[in-house]
């Protein structure tokens, strides 16, 4: 069993991960949804999007 040839398995490719492209909203698209937040929503949001914070480091905060 270990001798056996593995010619047959010549043309499979190794598996690789997918490539990931991080989503990003465009400066209008952000001030079109913090135009519509009002008070500590608005804040914590405007915080948010200048500092660079996930949404969960976010909540922690709030």
């Amino acid at each position: 069993m270990l001798e056996t040839s593995l010619a047959a398995l010549d043309g499979f490719d190794c598996a690789h991960r997918p490539v990931r492209i991080p989503v990003v909203s465009t400066p209008a698209e952000v001030a079109a949804v913090l135009g519509r937040l009002h008070g500590p929503a608005w804040l914590v949001a405007s915080i948010q999007y200048g500092s660079g914070l996930r949404l969960i480091e976010a909540g922690r905060c709030a």
